[in-house]
């Protein structure tokens, strides 16, 4: 007799259907997750433990300089291409599998043009019914710049710091609200306190209090986009002395360009303000002098004055009776 299939066929039907949605969608979320991986610059690779090949993507690929070509590989393949000196990442990525726990790494590889890339790796089990390790699937991502970013970062850090520490001038690092975060060891000298001392201190602790307001309005008007031209202070070292300084203020962003310290530079020009002030009394010393030689110069123009004209008149007296004494003594020619 005929068996009505009816009811199976539909289910069949909607099966299909269900797997051909399924198929589509898992589909979509590939090349969603290509596209992603691709964008951001993520290779994927996909290691069969029981065959031992290695699946890279093209991305993969790309990041340790190979055309992409679905590029299969073994471990020690992808050992070759790894620097020398950090070839022991493959013994770390055994281990992980060995003890079941996630990897996550950073080395070196080499290109096939011989240059160094440096790469961050990461990677997770999966386990068969048995709960064997199965695959291990990772990823691994192309730092290169980054590092180099970095390497340039702490190059200049390092020649600053040579700079900061060996200037002839001292230097503070001041928070925009006067707060001190470092000073150097010129900074020490110039004014008798210890580094952890300065620490504890703001900028104004250091001046004469007349201007201390002013010295921190300074800060203010440049951590407000305000251009400071140089400028002088008077400061107090630690035993009292004044130690005369020649500010130069300028500031330091960060990544997003926000100020956050105050670079000062302070030089002593104490011994420049001594010559000045022995300029400017030596200078009124002869200011003084020469008002006194002019003075003298006049009294004595009046005094030769006044002098000839007191020998002048009996002068002429006697030079008359002369010339009289002496046309009688010849008497007419």
């Amino acid at each position: 007799s005929a068996v009505d299939i009816t009811e199976r066929k539909e289910i069949e039907l909607v099966l299909e259907e269900k797997v051909r949605q399924r198929t589509v969608e898992i589909e979509s979320i590939r090349q969603r997750l290509e596209l992603a991986t691709q964008s951001a610059g993520i290779g994927i690779w996909d290691w069969n433990l029981s065959t031992g090949e290695m699946l890279w993507d093209d991305q993969m690929a790309a990041i340790y300089g190979l055309p992409p070509v679905g590029f299969i590989s073994r471990l020690e393949e992808w050992e070759e291409m790894i620097h020398p000196d950090d070839r022991g990442v493959i013994a770390q990525l055994l281990q992980c599998i060995e003890q079941r726990t996630n990897f996550e790494s950073t080395f070196r590889i080499l290109w096939p043009d011989h240059s160094i890339h440096f790469i961050t790796a990461n990677a997770v089990m999966l386990f068969d019914e048995k709960d064997q390790p199965l695959r291990v699937v990772g990823t691994n991502y192309d730092i290169t710049e980054q590092k180099e970013q970095e390497n340039e970062l702490r190059r200049r850090e390092n020649l600053y710091r040579t700079l900061f520490e060996n200037s002839n001038d001292a230097i503070l690092l001041l928070y925009p609200s006067g707060r001190i975060w470092r000073a150097n060891e010129k900074m020490t000298s110039l004014l008798g306190y210890s580094t952890e001392d300065i620490k504890l201190m703001t900028y104004g602790g250091f001046l004469v209090e007349e201007e201390r307001e002013k010295a921190l309005d300074h800060l203010r008007k440049l951590a407000n986009g305000e251009e400071m031209p140089l400028h002088e202070h008077l400061c107090l070292d630690q035993s009292g002395n004044p130690v005369h300084v020649e500010i130069n203020l300028s500031p330091i962003h960060d990544a997003e360009g926000k100020i956050i310290l105050i670079q000062n530079v302070m030089r002593d020009i104490t011994s420049r303000k001594k010559v000045e002030a022995l300029r400017l009394q030596s200078e009124e010393t002869l200011r003084f002098a020469n008002t006194e030689l002019a003075r003298a110069n006049r009294a004595k123009d009046e005094f030769l004055a006044n002098m000839s004209h007191e020998l002048r008149t009996p002068l002429n007296n006697i030079l008359a009776l002369a010339e009289t004494l002496n046309e009688e003594t010849q008497g007419p020619v």
